[in-house]
This record gives C-alpha cells, structure tokens and sequence, in this order.
C-alpha cells in the first residue's frame, strides 16, 4: 500500500543546476517537513490533468490572455549544438524563458518584425 502524505503548505521549489529535477519542500498536516524530488518533465504531465480554469485561475477564453507576458528584455548566444542559437526572452515579473532556435528561424523573425506579414505564404515560408 502506497504512503499518503496530506500536504498543508508548500515551503519552497528549487530547481537542479542541471534544470533536470524539481525539488519540493512541502510541510505536511502533522508539521513534519517533506522533500519531493522528480524530473521536470513530470510537471508538464501533472499540468496536463488539471482543468484550465485551476491552472490558469480563469477561464477557458481568458487563459490564452493570461499565459501572455511582456518581454522586458532579451538575448541571443550561441547554443553548444552547431547553428542553433538560444533565445532568453525575461519578464517584468522576473520570469524567464529560454528557447533553441535555428540561424533562420531568428532570421525569420526579425524580418516578420521589420516588414509585417503581408500573406500566409510569407509566414509559411519564414518557418
């Protein structure tokens, strides 16, 4: 029989340096601290079983709104894999994002905001 332990607070997330597991430090109904450890692909996969309007606090129509968020700065460095560069976009809140992308791809971008998009093709064609 498995153990189940009733989580009344949740004290403190860390991430490994590898970015490869989460570690949760949770306090349980008895007050006796807990570490949960597990690969941060996992979270995507709980993410997944929970309805929109628990995970984003809104609903179905407003969660695209509410996963929006204003770039407050950015970067472009080299990636360790041949021709692909990453892509650090940071938040006003302090969120960060990071992304591999092609020389062209960041290409396609750049010209998509220097000149607009005038037809489907252009876009088919940048991606």
């Amino acid at each position: 029989m498995a153990h189940r332990t009733n989580i009344v607070e949740l004290l403190r997330v860390e991430v490994s340096d590898d970015g490869g597991h989460v570690t949760a430090k949770v306090l349980d109904g008895s007050g006796t601290r807990a570490s949960l450890s597990f690969p941060v692909r996992f979270l995507a996969d709980m993410l997944a079983t929970l309805p929109t309007q628990l995970v984003t606090g809104c609903s179905p129509a407003e969660s695209a709104a509410a996963r929006t968020h204003t770039v407050s700065s950015w970067s472009i460095e080299p990636s360790r894999e041949s021709g692909n560069l990453i892509l650090t976009l940071l938040t006003r809140d302090g969120g960060m994002a990071r992304f591999a992308l092609r020389q062209e791809q960041i290409a396609g971008i750049a010209t998509l905001a220097t000149y607009g998009t005038q037809s489907q093709a252009m876009v088919r064609t940048l991606n």
